[in-house]
């Protein structure tokens, strides 16, 4: 039951970054519930053909600031500097991650620390 929650709230925060603000808004107005009724009644024309339909959606995704590099970049500096981005980090996942990040970070500096700290005193057969 708990991997089926956790893959629920990873989809929904997966696909926030996927929409446009517009389509943020109209879905949670769905949600919601509308409570907006028209006040005049048009007729529809029914000699037009819709465009979505027919090529598919018209409407433009975001595309990206940045690109892959930079990505990337910031990607090794929040890992690198893990404990100047804890901020960031529990935004990104929850408590329970950050608490496993820092402990795996803390476990590799340690283990970097002791082996720079005894490779002169160790000798190679």
């Amino acid at each position: 039951m708990n991997l089926e929650n956790f893959l629920i709230w990873y989809q929904q925060r997966i696909g926030l970054y996927d929409k446009q603000s517009w389509e943020t808004t109209v879905e949670q107005r769905i949600l919601r519930g509308l409570s907006y009724s028209p006040r005049k009644t048009a007729k529809q024309k029914t000699d037009l053909i819709d465009v979505d339909l027919v090529r598919g959606s018209t409407f433009p995704k975001a595309k990206p600031k940045s690109d892959v590099w930079m990505a990337g970049l910031y990607g090794v500096i929040r890992i690198l500097l893990l404990p100047f981005y804890v901020k960031w980090w529990i935004k990104e996942t929850t408590h329970i991650g950050l608490i496993l990040v820092i402990s795996m970070y803390c476990s590799v500096m340690l283990s970097c620390t002791i082996y720079l700290y005894f490779y002169e005193s160790v000798e190679l057969k």
